[in-house]
């Protein structure tokens, strides 16, 4: 005998949002954009905080000897992972509180999150992080990295001086047409349908075969074609680095998203995000919507 299930859904949008949390006041703003995004889009809240080992705040207490100088130490250990998971917690009810959101708050600790970011990104829609914090991945980031892409789940990453306002009024497509780019557009679909305003930007498109005669009007189209008012945008780097000449659009016209398709080539941290993507996530000021 099997069983079976019905579930009634709707158009794509966003309905579970994970954001990464912790005690620090970029983390609590992060968690003000993450209930601005679920409110936009009635989505459910998931605040995941990543407790470091206890040994990792006092490595001399490794060298302890003994059973009973042992235990002191795991029960301290224990003690501080609980009282840093409280802190993040509280952090975290308090940038919400009095916020018309459902949400729920889970802890991890720092050498479980490879196979815990896994399991928890195939069933979200969006995760959030800062771009420090994703910087700043422990020893095994690479493997945390394979974890994102092999999910698929897009990622929006904050820069932890964001002082914009409400994330995806202004966005920006980086437009190659790339398997990863048009991916992008998937996961990127309910901000652009909410834009105020929706650029697409072609960069050095002569060098760039797969763009057609008239680059980036056919992505322009299938856009427009949702519902979406588009500018399209071609612009020419003249030697520079094209990540800069995306940053350098995005100031001028206040943008407050960039959305682009991040590179899996290696597993590598170079490699995974590529070099834009690299470059971008090292120096913009602007929110990015990554998809890896």
């Amino acid at each position: 005998m099997t069983s079976m299930q019905k579930w009634v859904g709707r158009a794509m949008s966003l309905k579970t949002v994970i954001v990464l949390v912790d005690a620090s006041p970029e983390s609590m703003e992060r968690a003000r954009q993450a209930v601005s995004i679920c409110q936009r889009f009635g989505a459910h809240l998931i605040g995941v905080f990543v407790s470091p080992p206890g040994w990792a705040r006092v490595p001399a207490e490794s060298f302890a000897i003994g059973s009973a100088a042992i235990q002191a130490v795991i029960q301290r250990w224990k003690a501080l992972q609980n009282d840093a998971t409280d802190d993040a917690f509280r952090a975290f009810e308090t940038s919400i509180r009095n916020e018309s959101v459902s949400f729920e708050f889970r802890a991890v600790l720092e050498n479980e999150i490879s196979d815990f970011l896994y399991l928890h990104c195939l069933h979200a829609d969006l995760v959030i992080a800062g771009v420090r914090q994703f910087n700043a991945l422990p020893s095994f980031a690479p493997a945390i990295e394979a974890q994102f892409a092999s999910s698929g789940t897009p990622m929006l990453l904050i820069p932890e001086d964001w002082k914009g306002g409400d994330i995806g009024a202004r966005v920006m497509l980086g437009w190659n047409a790339s398997r990863e780019a048009r991916r992008a557009i998937i996961a990127a679909m309910p901000f652009f349908n909410t834009a105020q305003a929706m650029h697409v930007v072609v960069v050095d498109a002569a060098k760039n075969s797969r763009l057609g005669e008239e680059p980036g009007s056919d992505v322009a189209l299938l856009l427009s074609r949702h519902g979406i008012d588009v500018t399209l945008n071609n612009l020419v780097s003249h030697g520079r680095a094209i990540a800069n000449v995306l940053l350098e659009f995005a100031a001028q016209n206040a943008l407050d998203l960039i959305v682009i398709g991040a590179y899996s080539h290696s597993m590598t941290r170079e490699r995974l995000f590529g070099g834009v993507t690299k470059t971008l996530l090292q120096r913009s000021s602007v929110p990015l919507l990554a998809v890896f």
